[in-house]
């Protein structure tokens, strides 16, 4: 019953968002494209948008989401969307920087769905960099079972995400610490067996 109640809801609040809110921002149906994917090699990231309407005049970008927001920023978004939708806008910009582009973030289960998403070239800025730290981390997972000291290379590894743990928050900040006290009471065969195990994922 719960989960029928929930679709009923959101249901409504996407059918409010189109024939109503749409308007209201000029995005028509019929410009619409549903899942576009596109890669930038200029930032080498690759993403497929929810909605994409393309204009004459603007391009705009629809996250859909359909939970309820927590910890959100200034705009009723949440941070990870936030950022994700920053970066999106990055991968349409990257071919044309002509048309300007508008971006909104809608919650379907939410009354109040769409959620207006603006540029931001530093937090833009700021998104790359996690997004390099990524993939920095992930190279170096990929060479950690190629280390002759095993131990230290991967404790080199994990030490700086060990490090923001009084920084962390809500759920990451649980997911950290469980993780560090498993770590932690590991033995050196099993830490070996770990570090080793992680650089074929």
């Amino acid at each position: 019953l719960k989960i029928i109640e929930s679709s009923k809801n959101i249901f409504r609040n996407l059918l409010k968002t189109i024939t109503k809110d749409f308007p209201v921002q000029q995005i028509l149906p019929k410009h619409c494209y549903l899942e576009p994917s596109f890669l930038s090699e200029i930032y080498g990231i690759q993403g497929r948008l929810d909605l994409l309407f393309e204009g004459s005049e603007k391009t705009v970008i629809v996250e859909l989401k359909s939970g309820k927001t927590y910890q959100t920023n200034d705009f009723g978004i949440n941070i990870p969307h936030f950022y994700q939708f920053l970066l999106y806008d990055l991968i349409i910009q990257s071919p044309s920087s002509k048309k300007r582009v508008a971006g909104f973030v809608l919650y379907a289960g939410e009354s109040v769905s769409l959620r207006f998403a603006p540029s931001n070239l530093l937090q833009q800025q700021k998104a790359m960099v996690m997004r390099n730290n990524l993939l920095f981390i992930e190279l170096s997972l990929i060479n950690l079972g190629f280390q002759e000291n095993l131990l230290s290379a991967g404790e080199a590894i994990f030490q700086p995400l060990f490090n923001q743990f009084s920084e962390a928050k809500g759920f990451f900040k649980t997911d950290l610490n469980h993780f560090i006290l498993i770590l932690n009471e590991a033995t050196s065969i099993e830490k070996k067996y770990f570090y080793s195990f992680i650089s074929f994922i």
